[in-house]
């Protein structure tokens, strides 16, 4: 019940082990519990001996660095939750319940195997791999704000975790993010196959990627969920993903995406929009939709331009103010439900091979055709048919462009 001050503790408990007072321990030798273990240090601590749980959680609070030189088990659904001013790992940590690391203040970076930022909260690669769960790795404070708190990721190359088996989140408050992979790199961040990247920092996200620089790798069933971004990338260097699912509403400025592979836009729980900025999306595989894509501004009008190997339509598409609207599929572009909606404006639509179908050969409208709700379109089904409704009024073609078709032509 009192303070240890000892310069090592060891220690065995039946059941749970709570030194939460303002300890002054230099290091953390053997430790077992067959309960929860919670330790608050000030100074700074070393692990040296391993510490394990029967079935409960560890969480460990100093005010100084922390260093992991032993291993640290949460056997069950238990979780490790580490907090210092910077953190050292040589050790495995192994929680299935998830493991927390976070800096003890708000007013520091956050690095990933980055030089960038000088006094960051620094996780190597190396550091990285020692992280064994089958649940959540969580990196990062809700509390943490401000261009102190940004995360910069990559300087110092590639961060591959596809043999570990755990999703990845990162937290902040205002926190930008960015990726230092540079231009035309291999380097990249490799996550588990299937798993979730969760960006819930509340600022920019960011990256000086271009060419065939790929700044987040995620094969399978997988997801990237950037869920309060203020912007995704810029027009120069739109941030460069490689996943099955992108869920990414921005709060208050574009998206930009260069996507490789087969890509999902949005599911139920959150859509790919952007509020005071527009939307754009380049894709190498083919573009799905799982939800509305929306822009919305005051007053400018600001497009939704998706290409990729094909574009299957099955949810409506807003461009405010009149934004256009461009779809361009190298392949075909279909549709199944959704409108594109530009009540005053243009869509354009460039394909391969058709754009829209028609279910039965009758001329008649079906739900396989392309429906729009805007005031010009420009169209191109290069080596097919064109099969195009509009509701009211729609002038075919402008300056900018005309409605040509392949095959047969049908509006």
């Amino acid at each position: 019940t009192g303070v240890i001050t000892a310069g090592t503790l060891t220690g065995n408990c039946g059941s749970t082990a709570t030194l939460t007072l303002a300890n002054a321990l230099t290091n953390l030798g053997a430790f077992a519990t067959s309960g929860n273990f919670s330790l608050t240090d000030a100074g700074g601590l070393g692990l040296t001996g391993n510490l394990t749980t029967g079935t409960g959680s560890v969480i460990i609070t100093t005010t100084g660095p922390l260093a992991v030189g032993a291993a640290v088990t949460a056997n069950g659904t238990g979780i490790v939750t580490l907090e210092s001013s910077s953190i050292d790992i040589t050790a495995t940590i192994t929680a299935n319940g998830g493991i927390n690391l976070l800096p003890n203040t708000d007013g520091v970076g956050i690095a990933l195997n980055d030089d960038v930022v000088p006094g960051a909260f620094s996780l190597s690669t190396a550091e990285l791999v020692l992280l064994a769960s089958t649940g959540t790795v969580t990196i990062g404070r809700t509390s943490g704000a401000g261009a102190v708190n940004a995360y910069s990721i990559g300087s110092l190359g590639s961060i591959n975790l596809s043999g570990e088996s755990f999703d990845l989140t990162l937290l902040g408050a205002t926190s930008a993010v960015n990726f230092n992979f540079g231009a035309d790199s291999p380097n990249t961040m490799t996550l588990p196959s299937d798993s979730t990247l969760t960006i819930t920092t509340g600022g920019a996200v960011t990256t000086n990627a271009s060419g065939t620089t790929v700044d987040i790798t995620i094969a399978g069933a997988s997801m990237l969920d950037i869920v309060n971004a203020t912007a995704i990338g810029s027009a120069v260097n739109p941030l460069a993903i490689m996943a099955a699912t992108l869920r990414a509403p921005v709060s208050a400025g574009s998206l930009y995406i260069d996507a490789t592979g087969a890509l999902a836009l949005g599911d139920g729980t959150r859509a790919v929009s952007a509020t005071e900025g527009l939307v754009s999306v380049v894709s190498t595989g083919a573009v799905t939709m799982g939800a509305t894509i929306t822009t919305t501004d005051g007053s400018d009008p600001q497009p939704v331009t998706i290409s990729g190997s094909s574009i299957a339509i099955s949810q409506n598409v807003i461009a405010a103010n009149n934004g256009t609207i461009s779809l361009t599929g190298s392949g075909a572009i279909t549709r199944s439900a959704g409108v594109l909606n530009s009540p005053a404006g243009i869509v354009a639509l460039s394909a391969g091979t058709d754009i829209g179908a028609e279910l039965v050969a009758d001329g008649d409208v079906d739900a396989s055709w392309i429906y729009t709700n805007s005031a010009v379109l420009r169209a191109s089904a290069t080596s097919g048919s064109l099969f195009v409704y509009d509701a009211s009024g729609l002038q075919l073609g402008d300056a900018s462009g005309n409605v040509t078709a392949g095959g047969s032509l049908n509006v």
